[in-house]
């Protein structure tokens, strides 16, 4: 499941839940595409993820260089899944996502 909150054209709050794979890639892909147009600084919230696969991880990854390249922010919040976790560790790609998740009330 996948919401969005645009908080204004500084902040916006996408939480994803469920699971986080090629069967729901599209839907990520173009709730984050439209939130990248609208907002500077996203908070992501996957703490309720389900289920995490390579197709999520490739999403996030051009995701994170997409706003890396266009002075924007992706920040993580709240708490990471230990599926995140495994997943990312299972596949090699800790050296891609080696970052820490942050509380959501910290953020300005």
């Amino acid at each position: 499941m996948v919401t969005v909150d645009i908080k204004s054209d500084k902040l916006a709050v996408v939480q994803l839940s469920g699971p986080l794979n090629v069967g729901n890639a599209v839907k990520i892909k173009e709730s984050l595409v439209e939130v990248f147009s609208k907002a500077e600084h996203v908070l992501l919230d996957i703490e309720n993820a389900e289920e995490v696969d390579l197709s999520f991880l490739q999403i996030i990854r051009s995701y994170i260089e997409s706003m890396r390249n266009t002075q924007k922010r992706l920040t993580f919040i709240k708490s990471c899944p230990d599926v995140f976790k495994q997943t990312v560790e299972n596949l090699g790609m800790s050296q891609h996502f080696s970052f820490d998740f942050a509380n959501p009330d910290e953020i300005t």
